[in-house]
């Protein structure tokens, strides 16, 4: 579908500023599904947009290092589902700049997954049911965010 809608003119602009840049079938990039030039938006190996997710979990006071623990036993099964790119579990590093927002209770979870279809599959995940489990008691608060490239 990329470029399918798109002119002469515009697949030739498009392609002419990414020259050296192919797709995994092999065309050149003319346009995302977004209207985005192609070579700016990470494609997986499906040909599909890379989903980032940011998950920050807030634990409760004392239980980082046990909840990091039971986290990184985890990890393992996680980087072995299918589509599954990255799966960090980070703490947050002091630069002392203002607009950050420092907390020794956060754990922030850095994901990558090759399609949405991964990401939900991996919510489902028995492993994911079994660490919930193990460890929800430690959690007192988490959001998450979940973006794909613009």
């Amino acid at each position: 579908m990329i470029g399918d809608e798109l002119g002469e003119m515009e697949c030739h602009a498009l392609a002419a500023i990414a020259p050296t840049t192919e797709l995994v079938d092999g065309r050149k990039p003319v346009a995302s599904d977004h209207d985005v030039p192609a070579r700016s938006r990470h494609l997986c190996e499906n040909g599909r947009v890379m989903v980032h997710v940011i998950a920050s979990i807030r634990v409760k006071e004392g239980a980082l290092g046990e909840y990091l623990a039971l986290f990184k036993e985890n990890v393992p099964n996680v980087l072995a589902e299918e589509g599954c790119v990255q799966y960090t579990p980070c703490v947050d590093a002091p630069t002392g700049w203002k607009p950050q927002d420092l907390d020794p209770r956060r754990m922030t979870v850095v994901e990558q997954w090759d399609s949405m279809d991964a990401l939900q599959a991996h919510a489902r995940a028995p492993h994911m049911a079994a660490f919930r489990k193990r460890a929800g008691h430690l959690v007192e608060a988490m959001s998450l965010q979940v973006v794909e490239d613009a």
